[in-house]
């Protein structure tokens, strides 16, 4: 509910550590996500209420910085 986007360090599964977030009202975050996939430096966000494929830097997980959105209006189907 948050439209957030949580960065957690799973490399010791028992104990988890929150890095850092990216809210939408930080002009970023996904408004009402519905998944994500991480692939190198990069977390893709879907985002349902906007339609849109966001893409977001984590490469500073303190500090994830939006980059850029691919919306349905632009070709995408």
């Amino acid at each position: 509910m948050s439209n957030a986007l949580e960065i957690v360090d799973v490399s010791n599964p028992a104990s988890p550590i929150h890095k850092g977030s990216l809210t939408d009202s930080k002009g970023g975050g996904a408004s009402s996500p519905m998944s994500v996939f991480v692939l190198g430096n990069y977390a893709y966000v879907a985002s349902f209420a906007s339609n849109a494929l966001e893409i977001v830097d984590v490469s500073n997980p303190a500090w994830p910085v939006h980059k850029g959105r691919l919306t349905s209006n632009a070709g995408v189907r």
